[in-house]
């Protein structure tokens, strides 16, 4: 077995941003190789989530918005990267990944969040590829998939996927995983704290 994550420890880059409100931050992706999602991971801002400090983490099959797994993250470590196991039907569990579908990973946060603003998507070598063309950072207001996009951004939402089962729609083993990522990110934060979150509000009616 093998585990691959999104970005590595030392990829973070971005700064952290204030929104006064609950966001939902995620990350899209798809496997082409048999794997199974283990744990949710997220970049806890320096000065923590702020609000009750409790952020949750929300994976997504995006095709119909159903909701697979969830994660908790009572008091995250701050300015460092987290990872907590998903919960199915209330008990820690892995979730199948089936070949090329589109999945969310994302964190609900209470108020900060970290964010890069038009991220070079980086390209991984072995067995995990992100298409730096097609980044993939979207967002929503309050608790629900996130699926607006704007500016290029990244959210750093991540996931650990264990490669090296079986494949839930094919049945065979392989190690090895191909990210694809999807649209644009979502908020323009140059230059300032006061989000231009909002800037997208016509399109999703928020």
């Amino acid at each position: 077995m093998a585990e691959e994550t999104i970005f590595t420890d030392s990829d973070f880059t971005g700064g952290s941003f204030e929104e006064g409100s609950v966001l939902s931050l995620g990350t899209r992706f798809h496997v082409t190789d048999p794997g199974d999602a283990v744990r949710a991971r997220f970049y806890c801002p320096p000065s923590g989530p702020g609000g009750s400090g409790v952020v949750n983490m929300r994976l997504y099959r995006v095709g119909d918005a159903e909701l697979l797994a969830t994660a908790v993250f009572p008091s995250p470590t701050v300015d460092a990267w987290n990872e907590a196991p998903w919960i199915v039907d209330g008990d820690p569990a892995s979730v199948p990944l089936v070949i090329n579908t589109v999945y969310s990973t994302s964190y609900v946060t209470p108020n900060r969040y970290v964010a890069s603003t038009a991220y070079t998507w980086p390209k991984v070598s072995g067995g995990l590829h992100i298409e730096s063309e097609a980044p993939a950072g979207f967002f929503s207001s309050g608790d629900a998939m996130p699926a607006g996009t704007f500016g290029g951004n990244n959210y750093y939402a991540d996931i650990v996927i264990e490669f090296g089962g079986e494949a839930p729609s094919e049945g065979s083993a392989a190690l090895g995983l191909d990210l694809a990522v999807a649209a644009t990110g979502s908020a323009d934060h140059e230059g300032a704290a006061a989000l231009a979150f909002h800037r997208p509000r016509g399109f999703l009616q928020f």
